[in-house]
């Protein structure tokens, strides 16, 4: 959906384009200044273009004040962000950024980006151990959150064994609870909601994520 939308809806049939270029420079600027709006004179964007994000509800403009339709709006912009800059992104930045709320659904979103492309999961799992070992625990959480939801834990959690299975399982079956309340089955339990972080611990091996 998020492809979709930013490519159809914002950029018209391409992912690049001086649309999607504006709305991610203003959407940038309001998580910087942690603000709902911006003032219309003050945005470096050209007049056309700014018709056009309010044509295709983007942008709205009230008061001479700019602002984006729907909080999925500009998290989607600063996620297309992250994408573009994938390669460039150190964790310190990553942990920076989330001392802002406006920026958590967007890194959200990487994360699972990041577990679910095979070819990022190096990148994924160097982001992981990077974050462990500067100790920025929001930013494991959201990193596990994307491997939850990308379906395929197993792939991107592998490496995690050793003296820090442990904490990964704990980690994991918490983040698992803050998503969603989840039921499982078990071989020695039947069907059953399980809330023991004994079973909890059980089930992960039994499923070998």
């Amino acid at each position: 959906m998020l492809t979709w939308f930013w490519r159809y809806h914002v950029g018209n049939g391409s992912e690049v384009s001086e649309e999607c270029g504006a709305l991610i420079n203003i959407s940038l600027s309001l998580a910087e200044k942690f603000t709902p709006d911006l003032s219309r004179y003050k945005l470096p964007i050209a007049p056309q273009i700014l018709d056009a994000l309010m044509r295709q509800d983007c942008l709205r403009v009230a008061e001479e004040r700019v602002a984006v339709t729907h909080r999925f709006v500009g998290d989607c912009a600063r996620f297309r962000y992250l994408l573009g800059n994938r390669r460039e992104m150190e964790v310190s930045e990553l942990a920076t950024m989330l001392r802002n709320p406006l920026w958590s659904q967007p890194i959200r979103w990487f994360a699972l980006y990041l577990a679910m492309k095979s070819a990022e999961t190096e990148t994924w799992q160097e982001l992981l151990q990077e974050s462990l070992e500067g100790q920025h625990l929001q930013l494991v959480d959201l990193l596990l959150d994307g491997a939850i939801l990308s379906r395929q834990p197993s792939s991107v959690l592998n490496p995690c064994v050793g003296e820090q299975l442990p904490f990964f399982i704990e980690r994991l079956f918490s983040r698992l609870f803050a998503i969603a309340t989840i039921t499982l089955h078990y071989p020695w339990k039947g069907y059953g909601f399980v809330n023991d972080f004994t079973h909890l611990t059980q089930a992960y091996q039994s499923l070998r994520l």
